[in-house]
């Protein structure tokens, strides 16, 4: 093993192994922490001198690999490549907007005027989110929206705001009035409920936000604390 990268729930390891405990691996492989199940990123990487994964990066738009190889994924790549399989991606268009749902099922739809050019959308989930969470919440899921332009450039807000819609499974809130989508600022999070347009849609398990930038985001339950915890008084 050479380096590790976490995005949410998935540990991605790099280095010169060719199978894991879920069978062959050719250098790269993902670990999910929650289940303990490995999986193979495709065909991973080859035809190297000596054929090893040195560097792994998660950014917003893929998982970065570098090392001693020539190909990643069967297709040439000397020595430096980006998979984006966990990225799952969108065109919106300047004139007809257009929407996106997720394997997961979160959806999100833009209005036409909502981006200035055909702009490509990357959804990836995380599981967990990798910063600190709110006190007195449970985290019951958190994700990740980018935007670029035909020209690469990163889009962070839009013209007019889109519509999301985030599902929740019903067997693990007992309370939907205490659930709360948040995004992240920077240094905090943020809530989003209550504001114009967004409920939590208990009839369809879902959350519904109206927004107009991306970063990322993550369904917090509040649980109360309100039981005291008594100690018994012990006398010398």
């Amino acid at each position: 093993m050479k380096d590790l990268a976490l995005a949410g729930n998935t540990l991605y390891v790099g280095g010169d192994f060719t199978a894991t405990g879920g069978g062959a691996a050719s250098r790269i492989a993902a670990y999910n922490v929650d289940t303990g199940a490995w999986s193979a990123l495709g065909s991973g990487v080859s035809e190297g001198t000596y054929t090893v994964v040195y560097g792994l990066e998660v950014t917003g738009d893929g998982l970065y690999v570098g090392g001693d190889f020539g190909k990643a994924g069967g297709k040439t790549a000397s020595g430096f490549t980006r998979w984006d399989g966990a990225a799952q991606l969108a065109i919106i268009t300047a004139a007809a907007g257009g929407s996106f749902r997720s394997d997961d099922g979160v959806q999100i739809t833009f209005p036409a005027g909502a981006v200035a050019s055909d702009t490509t959308i990357r959804f990836v989930s995380q599981g967990r989110p990798a910063v600190s969470v709110p006190q007195n919440t449970i985290t019951l899921g958190a994700f990740r929206f980018t935007a670029t332009n035909a020209a690469g450039q990163p889009v962070t807000s839009f013209g007019k705001a889109y519509t999301l819609r985030v599902p929740y499974d019903p067997a693990h809130v007992s309370a939907p009035s205490k659930l709360q989508l948040a995004y992240w600022e920077g240094a905090k999070w943020v809530g989003m409920l209550p504001c114009a347009g967004c409920k939590v849609d208990a009839a369809n398990n879902q959350i519904i936000v109206v927004a107009d930038h991306f970063t990322d985001f993550a369904i917090f339950l509040q649980v109360d604390l309100d039981q005291q915890l008594y100690l018994p008084l012990v006398r010398r």
